[in-house]
This record gives C-alpha cells, sequence and structure tokens, in this order.
C-alpha cells in the first residue's frame, strides 16, 4: 500500500505521535476518536490533537501539528473560555491555516499527494483551535455500540471509553447514564461467572490517551535512585534468578592431557613446534565437571495485574511514598531482567440499576503489552492512574474472579505465539468487596469465589507447561481465609 493510501486507523498510536512531532518539532499527543464533533481539534493548552479518522487523514495531522506553532496565542483574546475558543478558531481560518499550508508545501514537496480533509484547495471547514475544550458526541447506537452489543463470542468486545486528562470534554457527560439504560433493557449482554451468577458484570475497556511524560515519572526516578530502593532491586532480582535458574554444564575447559576424547584444535598448532624441540604435547583437554547456574530471560514471562481502586482512601501523607517505590521495585526489577512482561490494569465497580439488579462494571487498561517496552509511555500511564484515577461511576470494588479470567486470558493467548519455561503471577489487588453490598461480602459468596480462584489457578498449572509462581500475590485477608487447605489462596502470603 502507498503512503498516500494509508488511513490514520491503520497507524499505531506511536507512530501517529512521531509523526506529530516530526511536523511539529514538539512533543504532541495525538487522540483518534469516532465520537470527536469535530473532524480537527488542535488543543494549544495540551498539546494534543484530536482527529475524527473517518474524516480525517495523514495531511490533516501535519497540518494540525503544524499549527501548535501559535501556542503562545491562547492568552490573547477574549477572557471568557468559549469566546476565547471562537476567536482561536476564527484566527486560525483567517490566517494560521494559510501560512501553515505554505510551510508545510515547502518543507516538504510531496505532502499535497497525502490523504486529508484540508488540502489546499479545500475551506478548512470543522477545524477548531482551542485552549482547552473538545466537544464529543453524545453515546448512540451508531456501528460501534452496535458491534458491542450484538457481540456473542466467548470474549465480546466490549465497549472502550477514553480517559483523556488535561483536556475539557463535552458531551460525554451521559454516557453512563446511556450504558445503565442499555443494561436496563437488556440490549447490553450480561456475562456471569459460574457459581457466582448473582453478580452479573460487563467488561469495560478504557484507553489512556497522554502525553509522552507524565510528572509522575520524576517522583519514581527520584525512589529509584535512593540507595535503599537499589538494594531492594538488587535482592528481588537475585531472588527471582535463584527461583528460575537452570542447571547447565559449561564447556570443557579442564587440564589438558596426552590422551583424552576431547580435542583442543587452538594447541593443533603446538604440535608441529613441538615435534621439532622434541617435547610430547598435550592436544587434549579433560572434561570439565563444573556445572553453572544459567538465567535465560527469553524463557520468562511476568504477568502484572493491578487494581486502581486499591489506592484509594489510602493516607497519602504516609503511605504515598511506601506505595510508589513498591511499585517502582516491582516494575524495574523486571525491566532490568529483561523478560517478557504484560501490565494491566483494572477498576471494578458496582452499579444498582432501576430494577434493583447489581451488576459489576469491569473497566480495565493495557498498561504494557508483551512486545513494548518500559519506555516513558508506560511509565506516564501508571504515573496518570496514581495521580488522578478516571472517575467512574457507582461504588469501588474487586471481583477477584473476574481478574482471574483475565490472568487466564493472558497466559493462553501469549502461549499461542511465544514458548516460556518460566511463568510469573504478580496480582495486586489487596481491596475486597464493597461494603455497601453486604451480600457479596457474605462467607458463603467468599468461599465460592474462593474455589472458584483456586480451580482456576490449578488449572493454569495444569494446562502450562513449565512453571508457574505464584507467591507475589497481595489478596485480601478475608478472601484467603477462604481458599481451601493446601490450595493457592492458603499459600498467598501477603
Amino acid at each position: 500500500m502507498k503512503l498516500h493510501e494509508l488511513t490514520l486507523s491503520e497507524l499505531s498510536p506511536r507512530c501517529l505521535t512521531l509523526l506529530a512531532q516530526i511536523f511539529s518539532n514538539a512533543n504532541v499527543r495525538v487522540v483518534l476518536s469516532e465520537r470527536a464533533q469535530n473532524p480537527l481539534t488542535v488543543v494549544l493548552e495540551s498539546w494534543t490533537l484530536v482527529l475524527n479518522p473517518q474524516q480525517t487523514g495523514l495531511y490533516d495531522l501535519a497540518l494540525g501539528a503544524r499549527l501548535l506553532k501559535y501556542r503562545n496565542q491562547r492568552k490573547l483574546g477574549p477572557a471568557h473560555p468559549k469566546k476565547r475558543d471562537r476567536w482561536l478558531t476564527k484566527q486560525a481560518h483567517r490566517e494560521w491555516v494559510n501560512v501553515c499550508r505554505h510551510e508545510l508545501s515547502r518543507e516538504f514537496p510531496g505532502i499535497a499527494r497525502l490523504r486529508g480533509r484540508y488540502c489546499a484547495s479545500n475551506l478548512p471547514r470543522g477545524l477548531r483551535v482551542t485552549s482547552q475544550q473538545v466537544e464529543w458526541r453524545s453515546l448512540t447506537k451508531t456501528s460501534q455500540t452496535t458491534r458491542f452489543l450484538s457481540n456473542t463470542s466467548a470474549r465480546p468486545q466490549s465497549l472502550e471509553f477514553a480517559f483523556i486528562p488535561e483536556l475539557d470534554i463535552t458531551g460525554s457527560e451521559n454516557d453512563f447514564a446511556w450504558l445503565l439504560n442499555e443494561l436496563q433493557s437488556g440490549q447490553c449482554p450480561l456475562q456471569y461467572v459460574p457459581s457466582l451468577e448473582e453478580l452479573p458484570f460487563v467488561r469495560i475497556p478504557f484507553r489512556l490517551c497522554l502525553s509522552e511524560r507524565d510528572p509522575m515519572i520524576e517522583e519514581f526516578e527520584e525512589h529509584l535512585r535512593n540507595a535503599e530502593t537499589k538494594e531492594i532491586i538488587r535482592g528481588l532480582k537475585q531472588c527471582h534468578q535463584r527461583k528460575s535458574e537452570v542447571r547447565q554444564e559449561r564447556l570443557p575447559n579442564g587440564r589438558h592431557s596426552l590422551s583424552g576424547v576431547h580435542l583442543d584444535p587452538n594447541r593443533l598448532v603446538e604440535a608441529v613446534i613441538s615435534q621439532r624441540v622434541g617435547i610430547e604435547p598435550r592436544l587434549f583437554r579433560q572434561k570439565s565437571s563444573l556445572i553453572e547456574p544459567v538465567f535465560d530471560p527469553r524463557e520468562h514471562l511476568v504477568v502484572l495485574i493491578w487494581d486502581v481502586n486499591d489506592l484509594h482512601g489510602l493516607d497519602w501523607d504516609g503511605s504515598r511514598s511506601a506505595i510508589l517505590r513498591f511499585l517502582a521495585c516491582i516494575v524495574t526489577t523486571y525491566q532490568e531482567l529483561e523478560v517478557d512482561c504484560v501490565v494491566q490494569a483494572a477498576a471494578d465497580r458496582l452499579v444498582t440499576l432501576p430494577d434493583g439488579r447489581t451488576v459489576c462494571l469491569h473497566f480495565t487498561t493495557e498498561l504494557k503489552s508483551i512486545d513494548a517496552p518500559f519506555d516513558e509511555s508506560f511509565w506516564s500511564r501508571l504515573g496518570c492512574l496514581i495521580r488522578h484515577p478516571p472517575q467512574f461511576l457507582g461504588h469501588p470494588t474487586h471481583f477477584h474472579a473476574l481478574s482471574l479470567q483475565d490472568i487466564t486470558h493472558w497466559f493462553d493467548k501469549i502461549t499461542e505465539t511465544h514458548e516460556h519455561s518460566y511463568r510469573t503471577l504478580v496480582w495486586w489487588a489487596r481491596r475486597g468487596m464493597s461494603s455497601d453490598f453486604p451480600q457479596f461480602s457474605t462467607e458463603p459468596f467468599l468461599m465460592r469465589m474462593a474455589d472458584f480462584i483456586d480451580h482456576g489457578i490449578q488449572e493454569l498449572e495444569r494446562r502450562l507447561p513449565g512453571t508457574l509462581d505464584t507467591l507475589p500475590s497481595f489478596l485480601p485477608e478475608r478472601l484467603r481465609s477462604c481458599g481451601r487447605p493446601g490450595q493457592y489462596l492458603q499459600g498467598v502470603q501477603f
């Protein structure tokens, strides 16, 4: 496919961000959404481009990135935010767009061949330049939501919400009301955990649209520079390596001799010299008996599941530093070990429908895929969830049975394409079921959920080749006490 035939949806977010940075020479954030009311919105305050991929192309991405050069103009014009946004948009239509088009054609002569709504011959209708506000379409039964509602696969492709900090988004106020109405009417397919059918749930992935560097990265870096933190990381690395090392015989490097079965090719040239001086050459080398441990990071997979709600209600004055350092230690340990790693964050919420039914909304976001690096984008997503997590409706809880299904999904999915002999599960979900719904905190309910979890971990150990390490698990004490003796939950120490 030629470059001018590419659409925005066919390119990865990282690629779009890189292109925008090339055109603007700045740290730009690119957000694609079919819910964007306008084809292209340039948000000056947060260096953000919001594009509707159905209406825009690569040329529009370049034009929007170049318009960010007028970021200083956001402080001018009327004081009222809406009036200032209208003034910025008029200035762009009258002057800025033509200036940026001329600059792009001069610096990139072939850019006119790219697909776009705002090419040189088109009027910039629908292009908005704002200080902070972005207009969003209200959720309706569009093609996206229809696919969500009608999906009947074993693991449905759930409706996706986007969390974009630093933007003032209008038009999304009734998103959750729409979802609750669909749940109430039965249009939204509910799912059930076996033996826990009294609590239906629906999976809702959400995206984090962030700039490349979150301010909390500096706090993580400060913790990682601490000598005590470095010692903790060194100890964690040694512990992980010792548990998963394999014994391998070292190459023959023992004492040389006149006879044997291991010929040393490096000494063959000495045979010619030895004949001239009358010395009998020692061309053979005895087999070494040394056995050394070997740690191969390619054989290791780590799945880290983290509960966003677990940080709610903490005494940040006393616990913030300890929590951040603990997270930094765990992530940095696996980063330095260079093992394959997947990181997912989850936030469960219990809501009550008008007919009295209780439903669990299982929000999930992928912080790191198996092929993605531990770069600034990852640390920014992690820092954002800690600093200002998304505000979802309902009561915070953690339905551990759903997290176990996520864990099983990740291990099975990665096993299809990768081979690992050693797998580690890091499960951080210390929050239990919400006390506002006592029917889900009773001992019979927790015992059935504990049986579901113990059986699920046992099935993973049986099906997956190699070793499964579940020691780094941090779960609520009441759930652990409901586990069966000798099973997974009873063995969790934290």
